[in-house]
Order: structure tokens, then C-alpha cells, then sequence
């Protein structure tokens, strides 16, 4: 069915999880070959598959798109979300905004819907962060030092999508970085200070 592209909105997990960018070579498509596959939206006219498309008809001025709608609860969207992004190339940021979706998900099973996820693979006992590892479509491994990486310094995932260092370096940084503060965190003057002037560093005190 056809839809007025005015009434379309961005899913606003869509915004949350994915940045809009790329946006010139998308229109350039479009222009010269239309659209290959309608814009997925749900009963609120948002837009769960297909926002930088939407994004890119609107600067050619389309008046009317293609769409499937779907019937999903906002719980569903998310994996709809991740489903019909998982062709995309992506920053490492957008894989920890997804594996910090799917961690929970497959952590506790929570009966929640997660089949759209794992139907192109066979889960045989794996460690949650391999499975997300899969869903994301890098290994588990490589997950863990992003989300170790976002936990002690959170700027460093820019400098890797900036390509200005890898995850390795930037994971080697974080560890650095961590045992440092742990380190300052385990130095404490001598409580006993009158009339003593006290190293920091070892704790030792001498009278002045």
C-alpha cells in the first residue's frame, strides 16, 4: 500500500540505537533505481525498517511511499528493529546500543520474542555473548572489550569509529586506565597524621 511520506515518522528507537548517516550515496540509489522493498512501519505510521530511505525520499520530495504495516507491541519493535538492520554496516557504537538491547533479552529469556534474531543460526548452549555476538554479526569476544571499553572510558568508542585507533588499542587503554584508578582508589594516607608528615604512596610517616 501506498502512504503520504509527510504522515511517516521516525521510530524513536530507531534514533536511540542507529545514526542517520550516508545519507548522499542512499539518495543517489533511489534516484537511479526507486526503492527495492517497502518501508516497514507500524500501526503509528513509524518507521521501523527503512529510516535513512525515509530520510532520503524526503529530500527528493517524494509525496507517496510503499509500505508494510505491521502489528507490533514496542517490545517487538526493538527486535524488529535490530532484524532488518542486521545487513547494515554499522559504528561500533550502534553494536553496543544493540548488544545492550540484547544482552537482558537472552540473559533471562523473559518469554520475550527473540526468534526473529536467531532463526539464521543454531544456538546450542553458547555464552549469552556469543549469541549476541552473532545477532550483531561480530564475535563475542570483540563485544565484550566494547562494552568493557564503554564501561571505564566511553569517549574511546568515538576515537574507534573516528578510525583513529582500533578496539584492541582502545581496549588496552580502558585496562590501563582501570588499574590506574584502582590503584588510586587502594592508596590511603595514615590515619595517625598529628604532627607526622605521611607518604601517600607507601603510607609511611615520620615526625616534623
Amino acid at each position: 500500500m501506498k502512504i503520504a511520506v509527510t504522515s511517516l515518522t521516525h521510530h524513536p528507537r530507531n534514533q536511540e540505537i542507529y545514526s542517520l548517516s550516508n545519507i548522499d550515496d542512499l539518495v543517489q540509489s533511489i534516484s537511479e533505481v526507486g526503492l527495492l522493498s517497502p518501508l516497514v512501519i507500524n500501526e503509528e505510521n513509524q518507521v521501523i525498517s527503512g529510516n535513512r530511505r525515509l530520510v532520503a525520499i524526503r529530500s527528493l520530495g517524494w509525496k507517496e511511499v510503499d509500505v508494510e504495516v505491521v502489528d507490533v507491541s514496542e517490545d517487538e519493535a526493538e527486535i524488529l528493529l535490530i532484524h532488518h538492520n542486521k545487513q547494515r554496516v554499522k559504528t561500533s557504537r550502534e553494536l553496543l546500543n544493540e548488544a545492550k538491547i540484547l544482552f537482558p533479552r537472552f540473559k533471562i529469556g523473559q518469554g520475550k520474542r527473540n526468534d526473529l534474531l536467531t532463526c539464521d543460526f543454531e544456538i546450542t548452549g553458547e555464552k549469552t555473548r556469543e549469541i549476541v555476538g552473532k545477532v550483531v554479526g561480530i564475535s563475542g569476544s570483540q563485544i565484550q572489550k566494547l562494552l568493557y571499553i564503554d564501561k571505564v572510558q566511553p569517549s574511546l568508542i568515538t576515537f574507534i569509529d573516528d578510525g583513529e585507533i582500533t578496539v584492541q588499542q582502545a581496549y588496552a587503554q580502558a585496562r590501563h586506565l582501570d588499574k590506574v584508578s584502582d590503584a588510586q582508589q587502594n592508596l590511603q594516607p595514615s590515619k595517625d597524621t598529628s604532627n607526622k608528615s605521611c607518604s601517600i604512596i607507601t603510607g609511611d610517616c615520620e615526625e616534623i
